[in-house]
């Protein structure tokens, strides 16, 4: 597996998210995040850029509730939390009924749960499998 900062080096981390922040979200939602995302948070409180040839944009840990809030994820979606985006017409997020959660695509513009795909079984998974394959290019 390639280590982490080589996976994101074409990708603009935001500073760390604090504890506080990650708590808050946890608090709010009911939620433990993953324990590779709490380490990504700890590194860079989203950001974007490039993961090998794919774009990646992942929201700040403070605007996740308000913009799943704002897509209507829970109206169109059972246990999704979405983290960020393709920055085009695809969501990424979590599948938060799953243990562990695996992280899912959806389609904004078709958001159902018959248009969510599981892509990976963590988010380190994730990032390798966008920094070695082009499938997941927009």
């Amino acid at each position: 597996m390639t280590e982490q900062s080589e996976l994101l080096k074409k990708f603009a981390k935001n500073a760390p998210a604090t504890d506080a922040a990650i708590g808050a979200l946890e608090a709010s939602t009911g939620l433990s995040l993953p324990p590779d995302y709490r380490l990504f948070l700890a590194e860079a409180n989203g950001g974007e850029g490039f993961v090998g040839e794919s774009y990646l944009m992942l929201w700040r840990v403070e605007d996740l509730e308000s913009i799943n809030v704002e897509y209507e994820v829970a109206k169109y979606l059972t246990n999704v939390l979405l983290i960020g985006s393709s920055g085009g017409g695809e969501a990424y997020g979590f599948d938060v009924g799953r243990v562990p959660w695996s992280v899912i695509r959806v389609p904004f513009i078709v958001m159902e749960a018959n248009a969510q795909e599981e892509i990976a079984p963590t988010l380190s998974d994730f990032l390798e499998l966008l920094y070695t394959s082009d499938e997941l290019c927009p």
